[in-house]
């Protein structure tokens, strides 16, 4: 897919993608009149997933989701892929809470107060 950008990014690997190139990579391979028509319309569908899922998972997430896709029907043969199955394993999978790291002082408690001088 990434092949496609025709000069458009030096060197592109999938993991450095943004979303719009994503997109335009596949929208790319979809003009394609070589495309056959069932590939075509399994991409569409995957494109509008992916617009979708982007407006509530984070970009690492949707790549990861839109690779499995890829790798999947390469695996299978197929484009009839269970994208459900790849959803709920990659973007519905629980994750551990993610601590945040604490810059500067901890916050003071309102029931502090100052030493009187």
């Amino acid at each position: 897919m990434h092949t496609r950008l025709q000069g458009r990014i030096a060197n592109p690997t999938f993991d450095r993608l943004d979303f719009a190139l994503i997109i335009f990579g596949e929208l790319g391979i979809i003009e394609d009149p070589e495309i056959p028509e069932v590939e075509r319309r399994a991409r569409i569908k995957q494109l509008k997933r992916l617009c979708q899922y982007s407006r509530n998972f984070e970009l690492h997430l949707i790549r990861e989701f839109h690779s499995a896709f890829l790798t999947g029907v390469e695996r299978s043969g197929t484009w009839d892929i269970d994208v459900n199955e790849l959803a709920a394993q990659i973007l519905f999978a629980p994750r551990p809470p993610v601590q945040l790291a604490q810059v500067g002082p901890p916050p003071l408690s309102l029931n502090v107060q100052p030493p009187i001088p």
